[in-house]
């Protein structure tokens, strides 16, 4: 049998040229699918990952809507659940702290009540001077006990008034106990992140272990200069100092709760700064805090 080489090329080109269009059309239509698939499974993920990171930034009530393959329905109504329970357990927590801290008002309506049975004026004013600092704090607890979380955001205060301020009042304590203190800021304001309060609270907290923790008589000093970008806070005395371990939480060189320098901590790292305790002789610790924008 013979067949000529016109025959056998004969629509070759053409079938070539209809199998590559099909084949780009199967390609084609593959990929939509797969695209439609996998934006099926993608956009609940991508909403799930959008909820976790609202959720952590402090938006309770962060919610996603289920959707996707079952298995990622699953997991939308799983993160779901686990936010209702956080939410719920940080209320209960809220709640507790606000009655805890209100409770405290029995013991010092009586304390009041004693101060009034002072003879010495001075004393008695300086007994209510202290009393009322105290009812202050635990104001402030109740409020920021049931106060949302994220509702602090975007807080600044001056922290060269707030220094000012606290280091006067434990001036007065000092002069009683002959210490020699100083007190050196810088002129103007520095604006930095974070309530007054908070600060006013940090800075109770140094000055208080400062008191707690070292002799009559023993000096210390408060610096606050200016660093490129922000500010230097300086609390040393003349104690017997103390190592790197006492930031951890819990952590105490004598009968105390070993919450104070963890709370400093907490609130430098809040407002983006950080706390460093120098070796040495006596208490050095350095707060650097950048400038509010």
């Amino acid at each position: 049998m013979f067949v000529s080489e016109s025959l056998l090329t004969a629509n070759v080109t053409s079938a070539r040229v209809i199998l590559l269009l099909l084949g780009m059309t199967l390609v084609g239509i593959a990929v939509v699918v797969a695209d439609r698939f996998a934006g099926s499974i993608a956009a609940p993920v991508l909403a799930l990952a959008d909820g976790a990171h609202r959720l952590g930034e402090g938006e309770l009530g962060a919610r996603v809507e289920p959707a996707g393959p079952p298995e990622v329905e699953e997991v939308g109504r799983a993160f779901n659940r686990l936010a209702d329970q956080v939410g719920r357990l940080l209320e209960v927590e809220r709640e507790s702290v606000a009655d805890l801290s209100h409770r405290l008002r029995t013991p010092l309506t009586a304390a009041r009540l004693d101060v009034d049975a002072v003879a010495d004026p001075v004393v008695a004013e300086r007994l209510r001077d202290d009393i009322d600092e105290l009812e202050r704090t635990v104001d402030y607890v109740i409020r920021e006990a049931r106060r949302p979380m994220r509702q602090g955001a975007g807080v600044i205060a001056d922290l060269v008034d707030v220094v000012r301020e606290r280091v006067r009042f434990w001036g007065a304590l000092a002069d009683e106990q002959d210490r020699n203190w100083s007190l050196s800021l810088p002129e103007g304001t520095r604006m930095v992140a974070g309530s007054a309060i908070d600060f006013g609270a940090a800075l109770d907290s140094l000055l208080g272990n400062v008191f707690a923790h070292t002799a009559d008589g023993v000096a210390f000093d408060v610096l606050l200069r200016d660093e490129p970008g922000g500010v230097v806070l300086t609390v040393s005395d003349e104690g017997e100092g103390f190592g790197e371990e006492a930031i951890e939480r819990g952590w105490s060189g004598g009968d105390s709760s070993g919450l104070g320098l963890d709370i400093v901590r907490r609130t430098i790292e809040d407002a983006g700064g950080k706390m460093a305790i120098e070796a040495g002789r006596g208490g050095h610790i350095v707060l650097h805090l950048p400038l509010a924008e």
